[in-house]
């Protein structure tokens, strides 16, 4: 009886240990699982992060896809040949480092910046030869009128050149989500506003040289039909290459001096003779400083050459009528 309850205790107490033994596995068990479902949790948000970032970063490259005209399926070398064309094409200028779009578009708008500065300078000259010849000829009424009628002409043709060429820069501006096309556009355009002004330019000369030719030979006429009377100087020749046919003056932008003025040339060594003496003629062709300007030869006698020192006086121009 004694041996049976001693048994007894030995396997209650085997029966004890096992049972806490497997609690306490039980409860380590437990804890790796929970430790695994948390390392497991957040390897999945680490994975719907990555997968939303990715996206984000995809939705970007679409986008930027969109702006430069290319449909989102466009692989990168669709894109690398896109962006070489259009540079080739548009930024033939810019150099190699800073080659982009925006540099394209900044050369863009600088370009019919120029051509508007280019076309107010034009708008300018015919505004003061208009003005010049109206004060000049009040007697040729129809020479006048007709000179006044081209101008007026090609004035409405440079502000019309003018509002179309700030249009197009506006529209290039706003267009920015469409880039490609509006570049095409933009360059066909300036193009075609660049043979436009050098069209209306030779035009606009080719009428000036008619009515300077019709004015000198009003001047020539009113000279015939007047006495010979002493002329004062508007300045004098400071210095001749006579290989190049080029003369300097005193004359320039503070006297209110432009190319194209014409001015007759006397002998220096004496007073000054009387009009239609002139030994020769010479034709302003660059304004280089407040009184220095370059003028070409247009007219000279071989014996009696320009010298430095010779008078200078234009029938269309003076100091006094700036």
């Amino acid at each position: 009886m004694t041996r049976e309850n001693r048994s007894l205790q030995v396997a209650l107490i085997i029966f004890a240990m096992l049972t806490l033994l497997l609690g306490v596995t039980t409860f380590i068990f437990s804890q790796n699982y929970r430790q695994a479902v948390a390392r497991a949790d957040a390897v999945q948000d680490e994975v719907l992060t990555l997968r939303s970032t990715a996206a984000e970063r995809q939705a970007e490259i679409d986008e930027l896809k969109r702006l430069i005209g290319l449909p989102h399926t466009a692989t990168l070398n669709a894109v690398q040949k896109h962006f070489a064309r259009d540079m080739e094409t548009h930024a033939a200028e810019v150099s190699e480092e800073s080659r982009c779009y925006r540099p394209a578009l900044a050369q863009l708008s600088r370009s019919l910046r120029d051509q508007r500065a280019e076309s107010a300078q034009l708008r300018s000259e015919v505004l003061y030869w208009k003005d010049r010849y109206a004060v000049r000829e009040r007697g040729s009424d129809v020479q006048i009128h007709e000179f006044d009628r081209r101008a007026q002409d090609a004035e409405g043709q440079l502000l019309d050149v003018q509002t179309e060429s700030r249009q197009e820069y506006e529209r290039t501006a706003q267009g920015r989500e469409d880039m490609h096309r509006q570049l095409i556009r933009a360059r066909d355009e300036s193009q075609r506003i660049a043979a436009d002004l050098q069209r209306q330019t030779t035009e606009l000369k080719d009428a000036l040289q008619k009515a300077q030719q019709k004015v000198k030979a009003l001047d020539t006429r009113l000279d015939q039909l007047k006495p010979d009377s002493p002329v004062t100087p508007d300045g004098i020749v400071r210095r001749v290459n006579y290989r190049l046919k080029t003369a300097w003056i005193d004359l320039g932008r503070a006297d209110g001096l432009l190319r194209h003025v014409g001015f007759d040339v006397y002998a220096g060594d004496g007073p000054m003779p009387a009009r239609g003496q002139a030994k020769g003629k010479i034709e302003v062709s660059r304004v280089i400083d407040d009184h220095l300007a370059e003028a070409r030869v247009t007219d000279e006698e071989l014996n009696a050459p320009i010298l430095r020192g010779d008078y200078i006086e234009s029938p269309h121009w003076s100091r006094t009528q700036r």
